[in-house]
């Protein structure tokens, strides 16, 4: 566990390493008035949140390459001002446990109006079921948004569905096209890119606080890799673009918010019939051999895609079945 005493010294030595220059032990002992003994932990420490940090004698410490920090300041310049404005209590956090657990507890304070929790490094970043979301520092984004809707707690069974709508837009918006895979993951020829956890509290009637979740791979760990962390194929954004043009974790993450925004607003309005077409458009299991698990049973069939409410339709010994929650998952069967 890292004190806030070692995190900001941390935050310091990556920002003055961030623009992939050398700089020696001397100069980091300097800015942060301490020991070279103490630079050498805070080092290691920086390594073990995945940053990929060299050393050579004589020369000191540098990221290679360097490193783009995600900043307020810059997320919010890159947003329509409405957005921007709306949106102004956004928080930043070099390290926390999880984003959409510091929003929770924000709602549980009594919070209600929206409010944005970014990190560049999650220590127990999590998905559905509570399984862990691999969360290196600095590679990727992990956002998290709180919503509140007046509406009926059911009515916000199809959320993660518009949320991953909210996704495709975004990742067009640069010119990536992906998929999505029911309920609540982005993934390119079956290999996982982003995924989605929306977390809701409040009453049956209404109100309802949601707390949205969204990882999204940009980057991929240079240095040591921990991929034996990751328990499915995936890849980065990176990957999917030519790699003349340098991805932005700024840009991309206003242009997310942004569309988020709008999606919560439509949603709340219409429900997710407004993004049935673009969902089903993009559905990588439609007419797939799946597996699904539930609580109780495994069964094998064919998916059938979604009925207007967002659950999944599978086909299961010439019975059609239908699936909803957080508790079923769903693989594709070879």
């Amino acid at each position: 566990m890292i004190t806030p005493a070692q995190t900001k010294q941390c935050q310091m030595i990556v920002e003055q390493l961030a623009d992939g220059n050398f700089y020696s032990g001397e100069e980091l002992n300097l800015l942060l008035n301490t020991s070279r003994t103490t630079v050498w932990k805070i080092i290691h420490t920086l390594k073990n949140l995945g940053i990929d940090i060299v050393a050579l004698h004589g020369k000191g410490y540098k990221i290679p390459g360097g490193m783009e920090l995600l900043t307020q300041k810059a997320i919010l310049s890159y947003m329509p001002v409405d957005i921007a404005e709306l949106l102004a209590s956004l928080q930043l956090f070099f390290v926390i446990d999880s984003t959409n657990r510091y929003l929770l507890e924000e709602v549980r304070k009594g919070s209600v109006a929206p409010r944005v929790c970014i990190a560049e490094c999650q220590t127990f970043g999590h998905g559905r079921r509570g399984r862990p979301w691999f969360s290196p520092f600095g590679c990727n984004i992990y956002c998290s948004l709180h919503w509140c809707f007046n509406n009926p707690l059911a009515s916000l069974i199809g959320l993660p569905l518009a949320i991953s709508v909210a996704v495709l837009r975004t990742l067009k918006y640069f010119g990536i096209t992906v998929q999505v895979k029911w309920p609540n993951d982005i993934c390119f020829e079956e290999q996982k890119l982003a995924g989605i956890l929306v977390e809701v509290v409040g009453d049956a009637a209404g109100p309802c606080h949601a707390v949205i979740g969204i990882g999204l791979n940009v980057q991929r760990m240079r240095g040591q890799s921990k991929d034996y962390l990751i328990d499915q194929p995936w890849l980065s954004l990176e990957s999917l673009c030519v790699p003349a043009i340098p991805l932005s974790r700024n840009k991309i993450t206003a242009k997310l918010l942004e569309v988020l925004v709008q999606v919560l607003n439509d949603y709340e309005q219409f429900g997710l019939a407004p993004f049935l077409d673009e969902w089903r458009a993009a559905d990588s299991l439609l007419g797939v051999k799946v597996k699904i698990t539930t609580p109780t049973e495994t069964m094998i069939g064919i998916a059938q895609g979604i009925d207007d409410s967002g659950a999944l339709i599978v086909d299961c010994d010439n019975q059609r079945q239908y699936f909803r929650g957080n508790a079923v998952s769903i693989r594709k069967y070879d």
